[in-house]
């Protein structure tokens, strides 16, 4: 069977500023046959008469229902009929008050859509007619076009292709190249949506993996070849237009675990999803129902690539707008990974949180935390109108440190902080739409945490609405909506530049203030592969080349991503290079990060910066001292990551190096490398593959324990 684009993107197109980001309780609208196009249609007794007024009304999470009647359409109405960011559905009756569908009862008769559309316009819950009386339209030849477009970048997986004179195959792009797309209809579930994303890699086996959140589920990926990404599983789920995802990864004797949390607005409670046997299979372990929806989770004091905990603090969940307390932020902690416990809530009087993030700080500025924290803790809270500092170093005694208003504030959505944690790009959602500006990013300067400041605002060419926001180095990546992913330079907070982009939304084209397009993006993959999530259009793998434009100041970047010693041998140097260019003087600083290691015990934490003068291309070593002991144990893992770039020079590939302590005691056996399954079905792989990678891995466990 052929497959027919949904059109979910073409409908944007044609939906009013009206359009609503976050409604509260995302209406219901109705339609009628004796209705009148005024009003919000949000009242069984006050129906609208059109499809298409009703859908202008509508936003991201509304429906809209349509009693029996005969509904002759315009071509326009075929963006609204066949889109599922605002699910409209026929074969309801204003004599229950829209109630319960029956289609085969109550018949929406839908006249002037073309043929090929009937299918999907009953399963909606519409009857097409068309004879010689009710001709279909002719579609005019601008809609064809993108109908084209839309049709070839959703019928079938596509990649890679690289950008060349401002296009990647279909897709308008800049310094980013094409790896790989997974459409919608090529996923499992056959989801009519996508939203969040989220990735990690294994410490099990350093592959790579893509969490993306779906209408109906929440699937995985590897992505460790991202030119053949393969789904794993689906974790299905209840329908909802949101989804979010985090992972936390630790170490549990010979292996590493791993756990998915999603939220989802559906009353669904907090899915756990066990990720510990990849590559070959993904189960729900959990459902946490201490509440029922929420629209956002958030893993804190942990590794953006691996999910580790970050030394010297503990990891903790924040939930943000819950169906509790108003939708303030709690706080939930993971000594046992399956059932996260309550640490701590917001204070009395807190009102609703959209997004959050947090970092923690140990300079000057941890005199300015509650008794002075050292290290701090601090919470960002994203609440619709302000953006709040909280100190939750202590969990259960959380304390406001500051509320930041910002000019033509519209709906403040979320953000980011930067390499220096000195800055937060704030991301507003409806600034664009009820403040008629171009898409806006806002820099905030925390260095007084008391009294944050508005100190930079980077306009963009379009008046697509900039969403989420993650930074890594010295950039800044966007999930843009509607002009897909952008790629900020973020050396200088207070002075933001573009430097990339990618519109994953290339159907319509217009990047107008609408809710479609790219949802999320993660930029963290060891490899540097960057996946951005699309509404409309799935997954997308891209290869970030923003760093290749040969800048003045040169780029630095580790000679390799891996390192090993033994345990005995004292230590082990690695090298930071600066290649193409020289001009001025720069530095970086360095930081090792436990993951299996300890510092102190294992090897001897490191920090410090890396100088190159006017003209300096020579290398520069980072020595880590290693400590022996007779402790007949496994191999163990710490990384060494670059960050906070100075002087104009860019942070390259790969920026994070992880060393492996290697047991002098034990004849350790380097596992054996695990084949995924051949099949790139939802469910993993094959009884006998799964048996024969846990034979491997047994006997690898064997060896270790001798």
């Amino acid at each position: 069977m052929s497959k027919l684009p949904s059109l979910a993107a073409l409908m944007a197109g044609l939906i009013s500023a009206g359009v609503w980001a976050h409604s509260g309780g995302h209406p219901i609208r109705f339609v009628a046959e004796n209705g009148k196009d005024v009003g919000e249609c949000a009242k069984p007794s006050t129906p609208c008469k059109t499809i298409a007024y009703a859908a202008n009304q509508s936003g991201k999470g509304d429906s809209i229902r349509v009693a029996a009647g005969h509904y002759p359409v315009s071509e326009q109405d075929i963006f609204f009929l066949l889109s599922d960011m605002v699910p409209v559905r026929g074969g309801y009756t204003t004599t229950d008050q829209f109630k319960q569908a029956q289609p085969g009862q109550h018949i929406s008769t839908i006249a002037g859509v073309p043929h090929e559309y009937r299918e999907a316009l009953a399963n909606r819950g519409f009857r097409l007619l068309q004879d010689e009386k009710g001709p279909a339209i002719k579609l005019s030849i601008a809609t064809q076009k993108q109908l084209d477009i839309y049709s070839a970048n959703t019928s079938k997986p596509e990649g890679p292709a690289s950008c060349v004179s401002g296009m990647a195959n279909n897709y308008p792009c800049h310094n980013v190249d094409l790896i790989y797309h997974i459409p919608l209809a090529e996923m499992s579930s056959r989801p009519n949506a996508a939203n969040d994303i989220w990735g990690f890699q294994s410490l099990n086996d350093q592959r790579e993996y893509i969490l993306i959140g779906l209408q109906n589920g929440t699937a995985v990926f590897d992505v460790t070849n991202p030119q053949a990404p393969r789904e794993v599983g689906t974790i299905t789920g209840m329908s909802s237009v949101w989804r979010d995802v985090k992972v936390y990864q630790y170490s549990d004797n010979d292996q590493y675990k791993a756990y998915a949390y999603v939220t989802t607005e559906a009353s669904q409670g907090m899915h756990v999803i066990d990720l510990s046997q990849l590559p070959n299979q993904i189960s729900l372990v959990a459902t946490l129902n201490d509440f029922a929806s929420a629209h956002n989770v958030y893993l804190a004091n942990t590794d953006y690539s691996t999910g580790v905990a970050l030394p010297g603090v503990q990891p903790y969940l924040i939930i943000s707008g819950s169906n509790n307390g108003n939708g303030s932020w709690r706080l939930y902690g993971l000594s046992n990974p399956v059932a996260p416990n309550l640490l701590g809530s917001a204070p009395a009087g807190a009102g609703y949180i959209h997004d959050a993030s947090s970092l923690v700080i140990d300079d000057a500025r941890t005199s300015q935390c509650v008794n002075n924290h050292n290290p701090c803790e601090l919470l960002l809270d994203f609440n619709e109108n302000t953006v709040d500092i909280y100190d939750v170093t202590e969990k259960n005694a959380p304390a406001l440190l500051s509320s930041t208003p910002y000019p033509d504030n519209g709906y403040t959505h979320s953000g980011w902080w930067t390499a220096d944690k000195q800055h937060i790009i704030v991301h507003d959602e409806l600034d664009e739409r009820n403040r008629g500006l171009n898409t806006t990013f806002r820099t905030l300067n925390i260095a007084n945490l008391r009294a944050p400041s508005l100190v930079g605002t980077l306009t963009g060419p379009t008046a697509a609405i900039d969403h989420n926001g993650f930074n890594r180095g010295n950039r800044y990546f966007v999930s843009n909506y509607r002009r897909g992913l952008v790629i900020l330079d973020s050396s200088a907070p207070a002075n933001l530049s573009e430097v990339g982009y990618f519109d994953t939304f290339a159907s319509p084209a217009e990047n107008s203030p609408q809710f479609n397009g790219a949802w999320g993006t993660y930029p963290y993959l060891p490899s540097g592969t960057i996946a951005v999530s699309d509404i409309e259009f799935g997954l997308f793998l891209l290869k970030d080349n923003t760093g290749s434009a040969n800048p003045s100041a040169g780029v630095l970047r580790f000679s390799g991503s891996s390192a090993s010693a033994l345990e005995n041998a004292g230590n082990v140097t690695l090298t930071v290079s600066r290649r193409s260019g020289s001009t001025g003087a720069v530095s970086v600083n360095y930081q090792s990060i436990d993951v299996s290691a300890t510092a102190g015990s294992d090897y001897q934490a490191a920090s410090g910066t890396l100088n190159w003068a006017e003209g300096d291309t020579g290398d520069k070593t980072i020595t880590l001292n290693i400590t022996d002991d007779s402790t007949d144990e496994n191999d163990e893992v710490f990384t060494v990551e670059l960050r906070n770039i100075q002087g104009g020079a860019l942070i390259g590939s790969p920026e994070r190096v992880q060393v492996t302590i290697r047991d002098n005691e034990t004849a350790s056996t380097t596992p054996p490398p695990t084949t995924p399954p051949a099949d790139s079905g939802g469910g993993g792989g094959s009884f006998g593959t799964a048996l024969l990678a846990l034979m491997l891995v047994l006997g690898w466990r064997r060896n270790l324990r001798r």
